[in-house]
């Protein structure tokens, strides 16, 4: 089974380093050229289903390639509570202690009130297994899932068996493809991350995701 999972296109909260968390926020010029650039770079790969979170830069993005779309809200974000809507700068000045609490990787620590890193991980691994479980069983043989940068990294510590307390090395950028392939005999194998050659040096990353 082929599954990909995508980060949305470049909202104007990610270029301004603004924490977004469930905030329904849109793509920008930039995000929407990304999207269409994505979808042509799909269009070969003979993607069966696609799933995207209901949030609207997630929407935009999927419709770029298809309106034909399941959602899911366990595709979510991670909520940020009161943090939202504040940039990673003005996070770490206001409340110090609490950023350097979420830098330091705390997986039971809820930001401004929020989802926890353990939650996030478990309700989004959840997900994304019982999507591939289900086309499994129906005989899809490709899955593409339209999500968030932290949905995207839930998923790499799960494939890569690391730790939640894990800090990010990598990058999730915007619109990048992060294929993986799963079968019986090899289990799950990463085909390629963070691929952003279609994109032409479009995307941004936002670091502190």
């Amino acid at each position: 089974m082929q599954v990909l999972v995508i980060r949305h296109g470049e909202t104007d909260w990610n270029r301004a380093g603004r924490v977004q968390g469930r905030m329904d926020t849109s793509l920008n010029s930039n995000g929407q050229a990304q999207a269409r650039a994505l979808a042509e770079s799909l269009r070969g790969l003979h993607i069966e289903r696609v799933i995207s979170s209901p949030l609207l830069r997630c929407v935009q993005t999927a419709s770029a390639f298809t309106s034909d779309m399941q959602f899911d809200e366990r595709l979510r974000e991670q909520d940020f509570g009161s943090v939202q809507g504040k940039t990673f700068k003005e996070w770490r000045t206001e409340a110090p202690e609490e950023y350097a609490r979420y830098s330091s990787g705390d997986a039971d620590f809820q930001p401004g009130g929020g989802e926890s890193r353990r939650q996030v991980q478990t309700r989004t691994v959840a997900a994304m297994h019982e999507h591939c479980a289900h086309a499994s069983q129906e005989g899809v043989r490709s899955i593409a899932l339209f999500t968030h940068g932290g949905v995207v990294s839930a998923w790499w510590r799960e494939i890569n068996q690391l730790p939640i307390t894990a800090l990010r090395t990598w990058q999730v950028p915007n619109c990048g493809i992060n294929e993986f392939s799963f079968t019986h005999t090899q289990g799950w194998q990463v085909v390629r991350f963070a691929d952003v050659k279609h994109l032409e040096h479009l995307s941004l990353d936002e670091i502190n995701h």
